[in-house]
């Protein structure tokens, strides 16, 4: 089976509760997380070895990422699921 390559959005509760949930999978591997100050990305980025942004729109330009899981407050899920599914 390929291993799937996923990204999250999002360095708040929802954002680690999925990064804690993806790290289980036997087939997904998470790649990088984005979060709106990069201090905090780069912060959960280090505890889960992974890359980190400020902003999500690098994630979506990654063509090697297969997922991406939106973490982030109710409000901004459209625009940004809406992003994700154009790119």
């Amino acid at each position: 089976m390929e291993r799937l390559k996923t990204a999250v959005i999002g360095t708040g509760f929802m954002g680690r509760v999925h990064l804690e949930a993806l790290r289980r999978l036997e087939f997904v591997d998470v790649v990088a997380i984005a979060g709106r100050q990069l201090g905090s990305a780069k912060k959960l980025g280090e505890q889960f070895g992974i890359e980190s942004v400020d902003d999500y729109r690098k994630l979506l330009a990654d063509q090697s990422i297969h997922a991406i899981h939106v973490c982030t407050p109710n409000a901004s899920h459209y625009r940004m699921a809406k992003d994700a599914m154009l790119a």
